[in-house]
């Protein structure tokens, strides 16, 4: 994913998990909840819930995940 993102130039991109029916528990678009590897992908300090974040996107410049 990060290398078609750095291939388009696509710096931020949704990719499918969020917490928006129970903060703190993060399910991936499938229904699926996130396992504590998915978790590690975060950039440090995150996720914060910073602003009520709901959302999580992946920053191509940090090759990490951030909730927004």
């Amino acid at each position: 994913m990060l290398k078609i993102m750095q291939e388009l130039n696509i710096v931020r991109a949704w990719v499918g998990l969020n917490d928006r029916q129970t903060e703190g528990t993060y399910v991936w678009s499938d229904g699926s909840l996130a396992t504590p590897t998915d978790m590690k992908l975060f950039i440090d300090q995150q996720p914060d819930n910073s602003g009520d974040a709901d959302c999580v996107i992946i920053l191509q410049n940090y090759m990490s995940m951030d909730d927004v």
